[in-house]
Formats: structure tokens, C-alpha cells, sequence
């Protein structure tokens, strides 16, 4: 069973505005204070995973109406958190 359209929409949209604010906070770093970069990485890194992993408890717990559906919401998160992380060190590379 595929995860409905509007579940789609909101994974992808907090995707976006997840990849926005790490290559935001990244590039105010490298200007304002270089040495703390690293500590940004590592807090957004705890940040991010803490929002998809409670993102997908929740829709596993209280929206999903069947073991099913919770493994496909699941997966389509985890496949676009790794398009994500690709897709923003890309942009963060090419820069």
C-alpha cells in the first residue's frame, strides 16, 4: 500500500525546508564563525534525525491503519532523507 498524496507532499516539503536550513546554517557559519561549523553539523545532524525518526513513529503509531502502510511510509521517508543528504552535499560541493 503507497502512502497517500498528502503524506507524500508533507515529506517532501519538510525535506526541502530541512535541506534549506542545513545549507543555510552552513553557509552563515563559513562567514560569521568557521571554527563552530563542525558544531552546527553535528547539533542539525541530532536535529534532522530527531524530526524524520518522530515523524515516522508517529505516522506508524497513530496514522497508519495497517502494518503496510507504516513499512511503505517508512521507506519512502528514508529514501527521501538519502535524496536529501545527496542532493544538498551536491549543492553544497558545486558552491
Amino acid at each position: 500500500m503507497m502512502p497517500s498524496l498528502t503524506a507524500i507532499v508533507c515529506c517532501a516539503l519538510l525535506f526541502i525546508v530541512l535541506g534549506l536550513m542545513w545549507l543555510l546554517g552552513c553557509s552563515f557559519f563559513e562567514r560569521k564563525a568557521p571554527q563552530l561549523l563542525v558544531y552546527f553539523g553535528f547539533a542539525f545532524m541530532v536535529i534532522r534525525a530527531q524530526v524524520v525518526l518522530t515523524l515516522v513513529g508517529v505516522h506508524a503509531f497513530v496514522i497508519s491503519e495497517s502494518l503496510e502502510e507504516a513499512k511503505s511510509f517508512a521507506a519512502m521517508v528514508l529514501i527521501m532523507y538519502g535524496v536529501m543528504m545527496v542532493v544538498t552535499h551536491v549543492i553544497k560541493i558545486n558552491r
